[in-house]
């Protein structure tokens, strides 16, 4: 498999969310369909469906401890005291007993 490192025909153009890069990308034909009929639901361009799909990949594969860390204080607890007493109430798996 051949891979381009560098694409000379590659333009970029500011827009107010960043600067774009357009590029060229090759698509099995239900990947395609599948953009098409996505952005006919949608109502937003196969671009932006490609551009949220690589966020979302990107997201994906951040570390283990940074998404953690994205995820404190997302959630309120009815207890006050859940800080201090966390494990009473996650426990975690029972000690392996053999």
């Amino acid at each position: 498999m051949h891979h381009d490192t560098q694409e000379p025909h590659s333009e970029t153009r500011k827009e107010p969310g960043g600067t774009m890069v357009r590029t060229q990308v090759l698509l099995k034909e239900d990947q395609y369909q599948f953009l098409k009929d996505r952005s006919r639901e949608t109502g937003n361009s196969i671009s932006a469906l490609v551009r949220e799909s690589v966020d979302c990949l990107r997201g994906s594969t951040a570390p283990l401890k940074q998404r953690a860390i994205e995820l404190l204080g997302a959630f309120e607890a009815d207890r006050s005291d859940v800080s201090i007493r966390h494990d009473e109430y996650f426990p975690g798996p029972e000690p392996d007993s053999r």
